[in-house]
């Protein structure tokens, strides 16, 4: 049996195989990373990004803030969800050795948390900071921080405020 270098496949095919759900985000962007020709076809894949958001967050499809936003570029909408959600749980990280003495925390202590949300430049900014805490907190797993848990519950409550 002959094989076939994955050169010589079709690019469409490339695509549904990155689009699997067995391969993850990581995945992806290493196979990106072989060449400039790979690079070019996972960056500029539009279906490729809007299934692997789906895949990853598939609790925003449904919200019906998401429902509203209209995104061209799924590379770039994936991106923006994935560091903001990065610098959401980094701020929940901080927040046991600064608050630790503290029995309660005002509103003012969630400053950090409302500088990102006025800062980043996405207009779902919030929805995805309150998405991101939902994933910590609803997270299921025994092993899962549960100081970040019960931090990340406190600033869930508190940018639901802001929502309102």
């Amino acid at each position: 049996m002959d094989c076939i270098d994955l050169v010589y496949l079709p690019q469409e095919i490339i695509e549904q195989i990155l689009e699997s759900k067995v391969l993850s985000v990581n995945d992806v962007l290493s196979f990106g990373t072989t060449c400039t020709v790979y690079w070019q076809l996972v960056s500029s894949s539009n279906k490729l990004w809007k299934t692997k958001f789906k895949q990853m967050w598939p609790q925003l499809m449904v919200n019906e803030a998401y429902k509203q936003h209209i995104v061209t570029d799924w590379f770039k909408e994936f991106r923006e969800r994935w560091v903001i959600g990065r610098m959401t749980m980094q701020l929940v990280g901080e927040m046991s050795a600064q608050f630790i003495k503290y029995e309660e925390l005002s509103a003012a202590e969630f400053w950090k948390f409302n500088e990102l949300f006025n800062t980043a430049n996405h207009r779902l900014c919030l929805t995805f900071m309150i998405d991101e805490l939902k994933l910590c907190v609803n997270q299921e797993n025994r092993n899962t921080n549960l100081t970040n848990k019960y931090y990340g519950m406190k600033a869930l409550t508190h940018l639901r405020q802001i929502e309102v």
